[in-house]
């Protein structure tokens, strides 16, 4: 709480410990801290998203050629060994 938040809470008679007070006060510090953070963060992943997607988009099709060659060598083996065993 702020010390006019204290002030007032004085004034109307309500008790509050000095402690709690600032626990509160110490409470509404670190949550504004972490939205500052919660912000920067997002505002950070926001530019990188781009990065990213280009990144993901350029292993997945890379991933897919590896993918088919492999079959495509797999098929040429397993024919070559097929070829071979039956002869």
């Amino acid at each position: 709480m702020s010390q006019e938040s204290y002030g007032v809470l004085h004034k109307l008679a309500v008790a509050v410990a000095r402690d709690e007070a600032e626990r509160v006060d110490t409470l509404r510090y670190n949550w504004h801290n972490l939205r500052q953070q919660v912000l920067a963060t997002a505002a950070r992943l926001t530019e990188l998203e781009p990065q990213f997607r280009r990144q993901l988009s350029d292993d997945v099709t890379a991933l897919s050629g590896d993918c088919d060659r492999f079959c495509d060598d797999y098929q040429t083996v397993r024919t070559t060994e097929l070829t071979l065993v039956h002869s």
